[in-house]
Order: structure tokens, then C-alpha cells, then sequence
């Protein structure tokens, strides 16, 4: 009633990769023959191809301030039969699925929603995708530490004196600021702005590590006292 076929030759050797035709025929004693209508079957042992690249940044804020508001997965593979994808928050909990069917997985680009549409928790997740094709064969590839953190910054200045006159006669020079932020962690970037009345920038001092206190002499970018 059956016959099984393990993809090998009479010999015992695995056959190639690729289409073969089957049929069945019978005879009896007399030498009456019937046989069926061919048909295929392929073989495939090689499992699908898949590669996600890793973002040069995985924390975001989608927070709709306009700034790192999504994350994008960068991802390329085989064209397969199915294709799907889920992220996991720290619990292990699936917060967020994407699927293709008989096509390469493209791209995605999360908003920090799960699917409902509504926003996930700050917090760690994960993204992993698998791909399965008919024969059986899968692959999978795993992003982890993907951060989400919407937790705004807390930010003050203070400055030395209200008045200065920066003229080199030794006296009250200069004018010392005091920067507070309440939290460094995966701090990026910080930029402070000296402005005139008439909203012009007279100075910018910036860096990637924050500097505890910034000492002005009254002088523009090029040196030049304001």
C-alpha cells in the first residue's frame, strides 16, 4: 500500500538535490501491464538562507519626539514558504509577529507597538526570525538587547554670576555653568547653547561625555568677545 523513499540510490548513497519523476507499473503472470501516470518529487536538504545585520544602534524612544522614534532590522534570505518573525519582551512574551508567505523577508521597521497598536513597555527584547521551506528544511537568526527607553532626562543649568565683564583685568572673567542631568546611561550626545536677546547663538559647547561645569570667557566660536 506504501513505499517509502529515504532519498537514496539502490547503493545507499544520497541522490542530489533537484526534481526526479516517480511512476508505478504492475504485471501479473500473463505479462498484463498497467502503470500510472508520472509524477515528481524533489529533493531539497539544504536549509533556507537568512541573515539579519546588526543595527549600529538597538536602543530607540518612540516617543514621537522625532528622534530615534523606530528601529529598523536590516534582513535578507531566500525566498521561502513561509517566513515569520516575533519580537519577545524580557519575560519571553510575544509582543509583536511578522510573516511572509513564498517571498524574502523584508525589512522591518518597529514603532515600539505590539499588535494591537498599542505601546509596549520600556524595557530589553528580542527579535528572532525563522524560515521553513516545503521540504522541511529551517533556519533561524536571533537579535537580542533590543533596547526601548522612553523615560524623559531631566536637565539644569546654573550659572557662577548674573554679570561678568570679560576684559583680561582678572576680575569676574568669566562665567562657570553647571550641568545636572539626572541620568547618563546611554547618554549620546549633549549640546549647550549661549544665546543673545536677539536669538542669536554666541557659543556651543558640545560632546559625548557629559562635562560637569563649562567655564565661558565671553568669546564667540572664532575667539572673538561677544
Amino acid at each position: 500500500e506504501q513505499i517509502r523513499w529515504d532519498g537514496q540510490t539502490d547503493n545507499g548513497v544520497p541522490v542530489a538535490d533537484g526534481s526526479y519523476e516517480f511512476s508505478l507499473t504492475a504485471w501479473d503472470i500473463n505479462d498484463n501491464y498497467g502503470s500510472s501516470a508520472e509524477d515528481s518529487v524533489v529533493v531539497d536538504t539544504t536549509e533556507p538562507n537568512l541573515l539579519v545585520r546588526v543595527p549600529s544602534d538597538r536602543i530607540f524612544s518612540p516617543n514621537d519626539d522625532g528622534n530615534k522614534d523606530t528601529l529598523t532590522i536590516v534582513q535578507e534570505g531566500s525566498e521561502e514558504q513561509q517566513v515569520t518573525a516575533e519580537i519577545r519582551n524580557a519575560s519571553g512574551e510575544v509582543v509583536r509577529t511578522f510573516s511572509w508567505q513564498d517571498e524574502a523577508p523584508a525589512e522591518v521597521t518597529w514603532d515600539g507597538t505590539n499588535d494591537a497598536g498599542d505601546p509596549v513597555a520600556d524595557g530589553v527584547y528580542t527579535y528572532t526570525i525563522r524560515s521553513g521551506d516545503r521540504a522541511g528544511n529551517t533556519a533561524s537568526q536571533s537579535l537580542a538587547n533590543l533596547v526601548i527607553n522612553t523615560e524623559p532626562r531631566s536637565v539644569f543649568v546654573t550659572v557662577s554670576r548674573s554679570g561678568f565683564s570679560p576684559n583680561g583685568d582678572g576680575n569676574a572673567d568669566s562665567v562657570t555653568f553647571d550641568l545636572i542631568v539626572n541620568s547618563t546611561e546611554g547618554l549620546e550626545t549633549w549640546e549647550l547653547s549661549v544665546v543673545s536677546e536677539e536669538g542669536t547663538v554666541a557659543r556651543t559647547f558640545t560632546g559625548d561625555e557629559l562635562r560637569e561645569e563649562i567655564v565661558w570667557a565671553g568669546a564667540n566660536e572664532d575667539g572673538d568677545r561677544v
